[in-house]
């Protein structure tokens, strides 16, 4: 059955909720942080790869983060918004200014989507409105990153609202999701996962299969044409179908299950307190995998399924494809899965323990979004952050040294803070041809050669002072990848430490020349 209208009491308390959480992430995103580091210093470094391309972009240089060679090494939706907040403005400020702006609307977004999800399973406003709060605020943690899942989650909880909402599935409203999946794939690829899952589920139901007419077929293929848009676009114009971004992460060379994908998100759930609960819920929701698989709607119970799912999904699907370590907007997933999972617990309070369950749930999802928000103005301040500390210290070094530079890890805001070109040797922002001398594993100082490297930069988390430094690129890559590596003995140009991170500057020119003829090939 369709969800009941808002009553107007109902619909003034959501949005005075939106307004608290607005100015919570006003106030995170806006103030400066103590100690006087900037706002513009919190995103991570991979912001700083798309931000560069999209003002190359944006003003007519085209899709490269350094002139050198094209690149696709981004997901496309959240690209294309940055590229067209730089084609109005230069200043860093306004720009980041704009993509706080975004996340702050995107959170209160998730606060409404996430609110009427739950109202689909519990007719308690209180119960749904904190639960919506604790997810928002969530997400809102993982908006500070400054990456594409300020789209994703919004994205992906829209197409679930769609799923659950007891409608009649028209082909105008199979459009409509249609439409709102590719959103979400192109905001993040790897959210297909998501979309796969749901066509899989609906495949194998029979009820689901007897409502599929020519119109509502055509209608969900038409969605999908923005996908097929952007794939083409890839193979005709940058030769690789995915992201090289992506693609440089899969250059395995054993191949077959690791457990990188599974260790390093465990690590980020221990470590970071903002995944912890999330993550909980995700793995308790295995637990209520049967009530979601007794729901009488075919739409929730596939969309529930899904999203339970989504997490388990891509942690086995990057086991198989990469050992790269994970960063913690990849965890996205673990929110997507615990508004499943809150769901099921609504569901379950309603049919069986009523008041009791629902005071604990406003209870506990208020009290940990109360803390999660605390959390987030206690620790604004961005010294774990060293990349645009980084980058501002390579800047100040180039003014004296031109020329074209090389780096790996923390490469995207030296990359953009650089005023000349910069090689990103993990091949992140690349292209192919670059890709495939990793997969050679070709001798790495030959390759920068070969782009007219001058500089090259390497930035590690470790202090360890030895004879020879030996770079090994990509350095975040695990042991079953390829790798480019050289040894360099000579003493570095410039050494300098910033946080935990030691920074070594090279001059390729002033190396002996047995170093750079006689290494092993």
């Amino acid at each position: 059955m369709p969800t009941r209208p808002f009553e107007q009491s109902e619909t003034i308390c959501l949005w005075g909720l939106s307004g608290v959480l607005a100015a919570l992430a006003a106030f995170i995103f806006f103030f400066h942080q103590p100690g006087g580091v900037p706002y513009w210093s919190v995103p991570r470094d991979d912001f700083y790869y798309y931000l560069k391309i999209a003002q190359n972009l944006a003003h007519g240089r085209g899709s490269t983060f350094n002139g050198i060679v094209s690149t696709n090494g981004y997901h496309p939706l959240y690209f294309l918004l940055i590229a067209a907040i730089c084609r109005f403005t230069n200043s860093l400020d306004h720009i980041l200014t704009a993509v706080w702006l975004l996340a702050t609307a995107m959170t209160v977004v998730v606060f409404q989507l996430a609110y009427r999800i739950l109202r689909c399973f519990s007719p308690r406003m209180p119960v749904c409105a904190a639960a919506a709060c604790f997810l928002a605020v969530a997400s809102l943690d993982l908006f500070r990153d400054g990456m594409e899942v300020t789209l994703v989650i919004p994205l992906a909880l829209g197409l679930t609202l769609l799923l659950m909402q007891g409608y009649e599935w028209t082909a105008r409203r199979c459009f409509v999701a249609s439409l709102t999946a590719s959103a979400m794939v192109l905001a993040r690829l790897d959210a297909a996962l998501l979309v796969m899952a749901l066509a899989v589920l609906f495949a194998f139901s029979r009820r689901a299969r007897g409502g599929v007419t020519w119109r509502k077929t055509i209608a969900v293929i038409a969605g999908m044409v923005p996908v097929a848009i952007y794939l083409t676009i890839n193979v005709l114009h940058f030769h690789s179908l995915l992201p090289v971004s992506g693609e440089a992460k899969q250059l395995r060379i054993v191949h077959g299950f690791n457990s990188e994908a599974f260790s390093s998100a465990l690590q980020l759930c221990l470590h970071e307190h903002r995944h912890t609960v999330p993550a909980v819920l995700a793995v308790a929701g295995l637990l209520l995998l049967p009530l979601a698989l007794r729901e009488s709607s075919v739409s929730r119970r596939v969309a529930l399924v899904a999203m339970l799912f989504l997490p388990w999904q891509q942690l086995v699907s990057l086991s198989f494809l990469s050992d790269w370590f994970l960063w913690s907007w990849y965890l996205y997933t673990l929110i997507i899965a615990a508004c499943a999972m809150l769901c099921l617990v609504l569901a379950t309070a309603e049919v069986r323990f009523r008041r009791t369950i629902a005071t604990i749930v406003v209870a506990a999802t208020s009290l940990v979004a109360v803390a999660e928000g605390r959390q987030m103005l206690i620790t604004r301040a961005s010294e774990d952050l060293p990349n645009v500390a980084n980058g501002l210290r390579l800047a100040e070094f180039a003014k004296t040294h031109p020329g074209i530079y090389a780096m790996g890890d923390l490469a995207g805001a030296a990359g953009f803070f650089l005023p000349y070109p910069m090689v990103q040797t993990e091949g992140l922002v690349m292209n192919p041809a670059f890709l495939e001398k990793i997969r050679r594993q070709e001798d790495l100082i030959g390759v920068l050669r070969e782009y007219g490297v001058r500089y090259y930069v390497s930035s590690v988390d470790s202090k360890r002072d030895e004879p020879c430094f030996e770079a090994v690129e990509p350095i975040r890559a695990g042991p079953t990848s390829a790798h480019m590596r050289a040894e360099f003995c000579g003493q570095p140009l410039l050494e300098y430490d910033v946080s935990w991170w030691r920074t070594r500057i090279y001059d390729l020119e002033a190396l002996p020349h047995q170093d750079l003829d006689a290494l092993p090939h």
